[in-house]
């Protein structure tokens, strides 16, 4: 969220130093309030005295998690303060003062969490006539989400796919190091890249639930916290291979890292996705590349790679632990390789050209192709025209003999 007022309190409390209290001077008794304008109170939350200055201090909370809370209690102060009003006009009240005093999301989706956060706040505190209020507020969304956008182009960002050739570079230059936090990064990526883990499961690891199998050929790590199954009704475990042809034995770095350890998290240095997300771009930065992997990129080319070899849906699925009906094969199907020969604009292209399959291309005619009934028409045009133009001026010459 851009230039919010959260940012403009926190610049103001770090540039403020402190000065000495001034003694004010006590109000005569004599004085009267009576030219005083009194504070209208229009039953929402001033930003400035939401929280506490101390809370602003403090990086905890960030931006969106604090213009959620702003607008819960704003409602619920609005809604406090005119009971009797219809839902749907407090809500197109709200509304009209939030984009004044919040300021606007930076990117559409924002007022998708907006809509949601206030149609939540108001149906907690208040279900009366929701429905209408429902409907206003969903269309207030779309309505300035489009507005937004047509602004300036905006496309959510996709994760930078890298190839074997392309990321071991990377890894070879963290294990030059000798550091323990890029030693970490290496396997960390590693594990990212050969199982298509989400980045934040690999860093939850633990020693004790890691074992061998295939005589030492296959490493299985089972999964504790999972995004998708949080009641643990199915096992989920990650399992990587070990490939000879690697450069890098990544099965000796895994003991060399585990140690003589029995428990705990395997990672304790590059122990989460932040970590190593820094460690990419200052890897990347380092080695002069133009792009810069991030904490998606392994699942995102394990799972294109995966589809581009032709392993069944189904296979996938299990692999990468989406739920049952999930889109995301079709999504990375047609987002993530579109422009790849496994995707449908190739396969469309190819099936189209394929159609001219066994004709001799010097032997079609003009008329049979686009362009050249284009040039041919255009033409026939020209020339009636130009005969309307001379019988015309025939006919005008000879009113003159």
């Amino acid at each position: 969220m851009a230039r919010t007022k959260y940012n403009a309190r926190k610049a103001h409390h770090a540039l403020k130093k402190p000065k000495k209290p001034v003694k004010r001077d006590s109000k005569p008794e004599s004085s009267s309030d009576e030219d005083e304008e009194p504070e209208q109170d229009t039953g929402l939350v001033d930003p400035d005295k939401a929280f506490p200055d101390e809370e602003d201090e403090t990086d905890v909370i960030g931006q969106s998690i604090w213009a959620d809370q702003m607008i819960t209690n704003s409602v619920q102060a609005l809604l406090r303060s005119k009971p009797d009003t219809p839902l749907a006009e407090l809500a197109e009240e709200f509304c009209q003062w939030i984009e004044k005093t919040i300021c606007r999301p930076s990117k559409p989706n924002g007022y998708k969490r907006w809509t949601a956060t206030i149609k939540r706040s108001m149906l907690a505190f208040d279900d009366r006539q929701i429905e209408a209020a429902s409907k206003f507020l969903t269309t207030w969304g779309k309505t300035q989400a489009k507005t937004l956008a047509a602004q300036k182009l905006y496309e959510p960002h996709q994760a930078e796919r890298f190839l074997m050739r392309d990321i071991i570079e990377l890894w070879i230059h963290w294990l030059n190091s000798h550091k323990p936090v890029r030693r970490e990064a290496a396997l960390y990526s590693a594990i990212t890249f050969f199982t298509g883990a989400r980045a934040i499961e690999v860093g939850k690891l633990h020693i004790e639930d890691l074992y061998f199998e295939q005589q030492g050929n296959a490493l299985v790590m089972p999964i504790r916290e999972s995004k998708n199954n949080v009641f643990k009704d199915t096992p989920e475990r990650l399992t990587m291979i070990f490939r000879p042809e690697c450069p890098i034995d990544l099965r000796e770095l895994y003991k060399a890292i585990r140690g003589d350890r029995t428990e705990g998290r395997l990672f304790q240095v590059c122990k989460n996705r932040r970590t190593l997300c820094y460690h990419y771009a200052r890897g990347a930065m380092e080695l002069g590349w133009s792009r810069t992997p991030s904490g998606h990129s392994g699942r995102t080319t394990a799972i294109t790679l995966g589809i581009a070899v032709g392993i069944p849906k189904e296979d996938l699925e299990i692999m990468f632990r989406w739920v049952t009906g999930s889109d995301m094969y079709r999504r990375y199907r047609s987002v993530h390789m579109e422009c790849s020969e496994a995707g449908a604009p190739a396969l469309v292209a190819r099936a189209l050209v394929g159609s001219l399959t066994g004709i001799n291309r010097a032997s079609l005619r003009d008329a049979n192709v686009d362009l050249g009934w284009y040039a041919k028409t255009i033409t026939t045009i020209q020339k009636e025209t130009f005969q309307k133009v001379t019988t015309s001026n025939a006919t005008d010459r000879s009113l003159y003999w």
